[in-house]
């Protein structure tokens, strides 16, 4: 005789999979435009202001069960912000980075072909770069701050959108607010290239910045099968 709890667990496994066995699946792209601002705990004055960066992405649906689906969509994101700072010299920074993403959506659909929808769920992005600008007095400084960034940035994605659909295609546009969970930088070494020097500045301060995003975007799905048992 098998134990009841695990009667229990094998049913809610077959249920899980019969459920995936109807479920459709399509992919696509995605791409557009992302405007993020940083923003920090401490007194900073004045504030950062934000910036128009690219994002591009693939998009993979699983269709679940009635009106929901599952999302992954990994993709490319360029963030940043800049920053005036207060002096006669005219001073302006420009910070840049750029992210893997992977955001894990559940989307809730309603409608017939135009069909309005609402996503939400959790970021995981992975840093490849980060860059500081300098424009001081009319002269450029480069500064490398990879190594103040964090690695890994988690964050959450609330959006909504309308999507046209056609047996062939989904064509889809969408507007999403991005907000960073954790700290994305930390103390570390600024690599500063200046014509043709280098120079290297350990910064033992943690400036405690966080960043957020809206990013207004468009795209494609394809169905490409159903899968079955």
């Amino acid at each position: 005789m098998i134990p009841g709890e695990i009667m229990k667990k094998i049913l809610l496994i077959f249920l899980c999979l019969n459920t995936a066995s109807a479920a459709q699946v399509k992919v696509g792209l995605l791409g557009g435009i992302n405007h993020s601002n940083i923003f920090s705990d401490k007194s900073i004055t004045p504030k950062f202001t934000s910036t128009n960066n690219a994002a591009i992405g693939g998009i993979i649906n699983l269709d679940l069960f009635d009106s929901f689906s599952l999302l992954l969509e990994p993709g490319y994101i360029e963030k940043g912000a800049d920053y005036n700072f207060p002096s006669d010299l005219k001073t302006i920074f420009s910070l840049s980075m750029s992210y893997i993403e992977i955001p894990m959506l559940l989307k809730y659909t309603t409608g017939g072909i135009i069909r309005p929808y609402l996503i939400a769920g959790p970021i995981l992005g992975v840093n490849l770069s980060s860059e500081l600008e300098m424009e001081i007095a009319g002269f450029h400084v480069n500064v490398e701050t990879k190594d103040m960034t964090r690695t890994i940035n988690i964050g959450l994605a609330l959006g909504c959108g309308l999507e046209y659909t056609t047996e062939r295609i989904n064509l889809f546009i969408e507007t999403r607010y991005n907000y960073s969970f954790n700290d994305i930088s930390k103390p570390g070494m600024l690599k500063i290239n200046f014509i043709d020097s280098t120079f290297r500045e350990n910064i033992n301060e943690n400036p405690n910045l966080n960043i957020r995003s809206f990013q207004f975007l468009f795209g494609f799905l394809l169905p490409i099968t159903t899968l079955k048992n």
